[in-house]
This record gives C-alpha cells, structure tokens and sequence, in this order.
C-alpha cells in the first residue's frame, strides 16, 4: 500500500496526542496556581440544575458542602483498584470498583489547588456542562465529589478502547465505508444532541471516542468535555483558541471568533483518518497551523483515496470547508446521501409495545417520590440491560435532537393505533372510549385543525408531560427509560440500592424529609408560603395497626414536600413523621410494577386495570403533575 507522505506518522501522530500533538492551546492565562480557592464548594450546582435534563439526578450525583465529607463519601461508595485506564492533560484516568454493585467505573481526581486559574475555569465548566447531560451516546458522569483540596469525577468505564486504537487494528489503518459510515453516524448523533442543546465540546478526536465494549458492533461513546462550553447562536462568538492541533478547525485558529461548526471541521478530520488511514495535515505544530488556516488537505493518497466512493470523499469535503458558513451542520451532516446510503438503515420507527405503554402509564400515576426513584435507578442500569429501550427512543428522536419532542411521542401514539395492537386498544381505553377504527384513534390523538390542545387528546398531552422530568417539552434519554423500566423483566438489586444509596444524603440507612429537601429542593410553587408546611395526606387505616397514606397523595406546595408524602405513603407512619428504609424503598417499586432480582410483583403488576379504574386514575395523573 503506498502512503503519501503524511500518512506513515498516523501512528505516531495519534498516539501523542495525550501529550504532544494533542497539547491544549489557550490564548488565555495559565499563570499561577490557585492557592486562593475557597475552602467553600465550589462547582455551581445551579448552573448545573438549569441546564439539566433532570434537576433532581444531577444534585444527588453530586457530593460536597453540607453533610458527610466528599473523602469519606467517596470511600464508601467506591473502591480504586488502582490501573491506569488512560493519561488526560490533567493526570491519569485510573479503574474504580463500586462497593455496592462490584462494577468497573472510571476515576479522574484533581488537586485544586495545584491547577491554575485557567485550568481551574475550565475544570469547573466541564463538571457543570457534564452533569447536564444525558444521551446514550455520551459517557455518563456517574458522581462528583468535592472537597477544599481536591475534586474527583468518576465516569463510565468503556472498555472496548478507543477509536483511534481500534483504528490501528484494521488493514492498512482505515475501516470499510460501511464501517465508516455507522460510526460517523454514532458521532453525528451525540454531537447533533450537544448542538441541539446549547453546548459546543471543542476537542472532538478519535482518543475521545470510546467503545461500550469489545464487541465488534459495541457503540461509540464520547467522553472528555474538560474544553466544553455552552453557546447558542445569538451569543457573541467564542475566542478561546483550545483543542488539540490536528482537529482543531481554521477559525478557531485566526481568533476572529467562531461558533460550534468547530466541532464539524473536527469530525471532518476523524472520518477523513477513519476512511484514508493517515492524517489530513502533518508536520510540526507551526506547520499544522498554517496548513489548516489555508485548508490546504492533503489528497495525496491516490492510492487509499482511490477506493473511497465520490459521495464519501464529497462528505469529508463538506466537513473539511474552510469557510464555516459552507460547513454542514450536525444535523445536515446526518442526511448526507452518503450516510443515508451508506450507514446500517435506521429500523422503522419502532412502536411503543403494551408493556412499555402499560410501563408509562404505571408512572403517569405515580407519587413524586416513585417518579424520583425509577429516574435514579435508570440511570444505574447497564447498557445490556436497556438495550432495547435504547433503540425504541433513538427510534422515536426522529428530529435527531437526542431526546423525544412531544411531536415524536404523539406519532408513535399514531403509529400504535394505526396498527390497532391489543395492548394499544385496551391503554387506550385510559384516557377515553376506544374509537371504532385505527383512523378514529389516529385523529383522537392528533392535534385537529380547530384546537390543537383538543379534549381528545389532553390526556396523551398529559402522559408526556409525566415523561417530561425538567418541563421543556422534550424526554430525554433516562427519563425515558425510568417511564419504561416496569416492561423490564427483572432489574439488579444493586441498581436499586445504589438509587437508594443517592437519597439517603446523610447515609443513615433511611430516607426523610431533609434528604428530599437536599435532592429536589423546597421552593414554594406560586401561592405557596416558603415557611408553611404543607398540609400533610389523610391516613387511611390498612389494618394490622399500620397506617398509611393514600396510594394518590394530595399534591402540595413544594416538590420535596411531595415527595415527602410519598414517603408516608411507602412506610408506616412513625411518632416522628416516617422514614423510609431500603426495604421498604424496594417494596414501593416492587408494587409499582418492577421486579427486582428474585423478588416478584405483591400489588402493582403490569396488568391493565378495570376500565372504572383506569378512567379513575386520569384526575390523579394530572394532579401530580
């Protein structure tokens, strides 16, 4: 195989990235450490909360402030075992255990106060625009723990290695077209997610793209945001000249300004490497540098080229336009013709089977506390156990956004009755009688011509709104899959205890009203006092001498003091106000419908009720929300 000249150092060149030819530029300051940091926490979790998908998992996968220390809290949850799993700018990336589920994570620690201000501005912004996020092709940041002196991120591990070494394993260092394909529509689909949301990740490379595992067809995960920024079109431009040279795009270099078409010219150069096998620019950095402000890409390999179809190269040269105006957004990058022709075909839009319906709705219905638990212990489940939920909401994103608009949900609900399944029939019946026909049903749930919020409909409107964790008119990818964990056949224990483990903040063994308060907060709703207590559920008698709640709490001034009757509503009721512990947290979710390691349904298996009940539960639904 004859390379051009560039392409014999692709190892080389690659392989130094981590700390030669992907050295970090910044045109700002670096000078001095931080010896004046505050002993006060210093990631800003509000900032962190109003981006995120869901505000009450981002606070409890952070540990620092008030309560137990962030060293001891860290101790009791994970263990390091102490094998570098990889080198960053900032230190090596090393193997941790979690104690109470035995699996493998990724550890990275910081020494705060040996960080310059530059770094230390940017090591924030990574943990607040992480925290944030959540798509399944993202690398999901597990825990924060902060204290005075140090902050440690532990991550998912992905052990199937990194692209750029998967790279190497192939002939002549490139993969086949269709190969190419699927993994550039896997990087277009979380880069098109970050776009779509506000946030631009800046140091997009093949060493930033992780494997799931070692299967051949594993998925591709991005991970390091350590440059990440949150940017949106009508902002001024960013100026900071960051990333690693041999991606780094030509307008982030001139230092005129520049916008998140950055990361398409970065993406342009891994599918360039992915499908010619050596770099498009080489030499040292100074001559890197003017080569990319030129856009002067080397085609020289006729010879690795020459087998490369025009569409794909036509692709590349999309990505690779000196000019950002004429670079194809992440979402056009998506419907190129050689992607659409090309990558594994898109399954057709999936429809939402009765257990996942019957699964939703289940979680319509639930208390605010019910609702809060099955989104912790989503995010604790192992891509192999949610791998066919992750195909049925990448199915429903048909906008490419990432997350499920309510547009994409009433379409499947379309879709199911199109079809007329049973299992759609008899849900349907919950919110209204079943039309005589599929099409009857089509325009029972589609926004008519004279109201788009018709009485028809209000009721599916409704069940989004329960999916719908943060209120911005999108489902994200966890939230998803907590509205759906009941059509799970079984679910691990240490997942649950692990989601347990997350509102027990004080580590007492119970959950109460002021770990609620820690996790969601107390602000009053409007018309709410701040200081009024909330008016507390009746109690029933449920005899044996226990009382408790009703199983559909009144709703009340705040989200924490919700949660707090759901706590009276899942625990006999005690002298001093009611604590829940692990048993009977488990035994709430049980009777929800789940069943967790070898335990089986007592109340709430996935069944579909009696009519009178299911007409019943639609004020209930609404009311909690």
């Amino acid at each position: 195989q004859a390379f051009p000249p560039s392409a014999l150092p692709l190892r080389r060149i690659c392989t130094s990235c981590a700390v030669g030819m992907g050295e970090a530029l910044s045109a700002e300051s670096r000078h001095g450490s931080a010896d004046n940091i505050s002993d006060e926490p210093w990631i800003e979790l509000e900032e962190a909360r109003a981006r995120s998908s869901n505000p009450a998992a981002t606070t409890l996968r952070y540990h620092g402030g008030a309560g137990r220390g962030a060293a001891d809290h860290f101790a009791e949850d994970y263990e390091v075992e102490g094998s570098t799993l990889g080198r960053g700018l900032n230190g090596a990336v090393l193997l941790a255990r979690g104690r109470q589920d035995g699996q493998k994570y990724a550890l990275k620690r910081f020494n705060k106060r040996a960080m310059s201000a530059q770094s230390l501005k940017l090591l924030k912004r990574e943990v607040e625009v992480y925290l944030s996020v959540d798509h399944p092709g993202i690398a999901r940041l597990c825990d924060v723990y902060e204290c005075s002196e140090n902050l440690t991120l532990v991550m998912e591990c992905c052990t199937g290695g990194e692209l750029f070494e998967r790279l190497l394993e192939q002939e002549r260092c490139c993969f086949s077209e269709p190969d190419a394909a699927a993994a550039t529509k896997q990087m277009l689909q979380a880069t098109c997610y970050l776009h779509s949301h506000n946030i631009v990740h800046r140091d997009l490379k093949l060493e930033n793209w992780l494997y799931e595992s070692a299967e051949a067809d594993a998925p591709l995960k991005l991970i390091d945001f350590g440059f990440a920024k949150v940017w949106q079109p009508d902002m001024p431009l960013m100026h900071t000249c960051c990333g690693s040279i041999a991606y780094v795009s030509p307008d982030v270099l001139t230092c005129n300004g520049y916008t998140n078409k950055c990361d398409m010219w970065s993406l342009g150069v891994i599918v360039f490497m992915l499908l010619a096998g050596y770099a498009p620019f080489s030499g040292d950095t100074r001559t890197m540098k003017s080569q990319i402000k030129a856009g002067n890409v080397d085609w020289s390999g006729k010879a690795n080229w020459g087998e490369v179809s025009s569409s794909a190269q036509d692709f590349v040269k999309s990505l690779l336009a000196r000019d950002p105006e004429q670079r194809l957004d992440a979402n056009a990058a998506l419907w190129h013709p050689w992607l659409v022709r090309t990558a594994p075909r898109s399954p057709p839009p999936p429809l939402l089977r009765s257990e996942v319906l019957l699964s939703m709705q289940q979680y319509a219905t639930a208390s605010r506390l019910h609702k809060v638990a099955l989104q912790l212990v989503a995010r604790e489940m192992l891509p192999g156990e949610t791998l066919e939920l992750r195909d049925i909401f990448t199915g429903l994103d048909t906008e490419k956004r990432g997350a499920i608009s309510r547009q994409d949900f009433m379409a499947a609900l379309y879709r199911q009755a199109e079809r007329g399944s049973e299992g759609f029939w008899s849900y349907l019946s919950f919110w209204s009688s079943a039309p005589t026909s599929p099409q009857g049903a089509a325009q029972r749930l589609l926004p008519s011509p004279s109201s788009a919020e018709g009485d028809h409909q209000k009721e599916a409107v409704e069940l989004f709104r329960a999916l719908d964790a943060n209120g911005d008119g999108e489902v994200y990818y966890s939230d998803f899959v907590a509205a759906a964990l009941a059509s799970v056949p079984r679910l691990r224990e240490q997942a649950v205890r692990r989601a347990f483990a997350r509102l027990d903040g004080d580590g007492s063994g119970t959950i109460g009203e002021a770990d609620l308060q820690r996790a969601l907060g107390g602000a009053p709703e409007d018309g709410a006092s701040a200081g009024e207590p909330p008016t507390p559920a009746p109690l029933e008698d449920a005899g044996a001498g226990e009382l408790h709640a009703p199983a559909a709490p009144r709703p009340c001034g705040t989200d924490a003091a919700c949660c707090a009757a759901g706590v009276a509503a899942a625990a006999p009721v005690t002298g001093d106000g009611g604590e829940l512990d692990y048993e009977a947290f488990a035994q709430m979710l049980r009777d929800g419908g789940l069943t967790i390691g070898g335990s089986t349904h007592r109340r709430g298996s996935l069944r579909v009720p009696p009519t009178s009940a299911r007409r019943s539960l639609a004020g209930p639904m609404m009311a909690q929300m």
